[in-house]
């Protein structure tokens, strides 16, 4: 495991980012790599947060996403910047 500064995921999925390739507008890339992430017995603690991030790639902005309570503070915060990020970028 490493800590990316976003949340602790598995050491072979460092440097790969859901953030960056939906901020960039490529929301096939980061739904590819949600689901293969999602798909990782390694990452199976992170199936909440991981569904979560693949329904803000599918176009919801719902903040009450934020609120699973599978989720820890950094995992709901995340979740509640992107959405914000991505709403001030009209996307």
């Amino acid at each position: 495991m490493r800590f990316t500064g976003e949340v602790v995921i598995p050491k072979r999925w460092a440097g790969r980012s859901h953030r960056q390739a939906l901020l960039a507008g490529d929301r096939a890339a980061a739904a590819s790599l949600l689901q293969q992430l999602a798909a990782d017995p390694e990452a199976a603690w992170l199936r909440p947060f991981i569904q979560a991030l693949q329904a803000i790639v599918a176009g919801s902005r719902d903040r009450s996403r934020a609120d699973a309570p599978d989720l820890d503070y950094s995992m709901a915060a995340e979740i509640l910047f992107l959405i914000e990020t991505l709403e001030n970028q009209g996307r």
